[in-house]
């Protein structure tokens, strides 16, 4: 199981913590894995995103998603990311990300997006 939770924009726009930590992004979600979902520590795993539910995305994505970044819980080591399929204007998609998960504890992610290329 993955929450999403919408945690901010920048420059003052948005709800949560500004968009600091990944330089020129101004929109940001934090990603967590329910612990108590994962059955054991798992190591890479890949980690299944639907685009759809995350807060805010489409509007504010570019359409093919190149502006879409993930990071650990540092909220600024950046980790490969997969965009399997992304449709801006229908507002779904699926993107797949390597993560390690502990099965004890939530893992934490951050999905940085709205980045001027």
């Amino acid at each position: 199981m993955v929450r999403i939770l919408q945690t901010g924009g920048g420059g003052g726009t948005g709800t949560g913590l500004p968009c600091s930590p990944l330089y020129g992004f101004t929109r940001r979600n934090k990603i967590t894995v329910v612990g108590s979902k994962v059955p054991s520590a798992l190591a890479d795993f890949p980690v299944y995103l639907p685009l759809g539910l995350v807060p805010g995305l489409f509007g504010s994505v570019l359409t093919n998603g190149a502006d879409i970044r993930c990071t650990l819980a540092d909220e600024e080591t950046q980790i490969p990311r997969e965009i399997a399929q992304i449709d801006a204007v229908a507002g779904n998609g699926e993107l797949h990300f390597k993560g390690a998960l502990t099965g004890l504890t939530d893992t934490d992610f951050y999905l940085y997006y709205n980045r001027p290329l």
